[in-house]
């Protein structure tokens, strides 16, 4: 089975639910996402987005939790940034894949720019290489 990583900062939408969650072969899609977790409303509108894949929307801490009980399941775990991910995986939580998705620029933020649409402070993007060491298929 596989546990598959993605970063992206819209979570669930069109090309996750079409492309990854096949390209993967998942058989659900998390979330772990603290805000979005205790906001009722984006919970409702995220699992509209993922139709009729089972979804979760966790907090990062849960997330690791049921990652780690259910790693005999092809699931696409979604953070909506680096720093996210990163504290995922520092907590030990199991992952095989991963991959770094949009991370739209913030007009307010200074930012520098990672790839052709992965805009991150500089710090955020030392925790993107520190992910990089830690899976080869970033």
């Amino acid at each position: 089975m596989t546990i598959h990583l993605r970063i992206d900062n819209r979570l669930i939408h069109g090309q996750v639910t079409t492309t990854w969650t096949k390209a993967v072969k998942a058989n659900s899609i998390i979330v772990a996402d603290d805000a979005s977790a205790i906001d009722e409303m984006q919970k409702i509108l995220l699992k509209m987005a993922a139709g009729a894949t089972d979804s979760e929307i966790l907090n990062i801490n849960d997330a690791s939790s049921y990652i780690n009980l259910n790693k005999d399941k092809n699931l696409l775990i979604i953070c909506k940034n680096v720093s996210d991910a990163y504290k995922l995986v520092r907590q030990g939580t199991y992952i095989d894949q991963c991959n770094i998705g949009n991370q739209a620029k913030k007009p307010d933020i200074e930012s520098e720019q990672f790839s052709r649409s992965v805009f991150c402070l500089r710090m955020i993007c030392l925790n993107a290489l520190r992910l990089k060491k830690l899976f080869k298929h970033i």
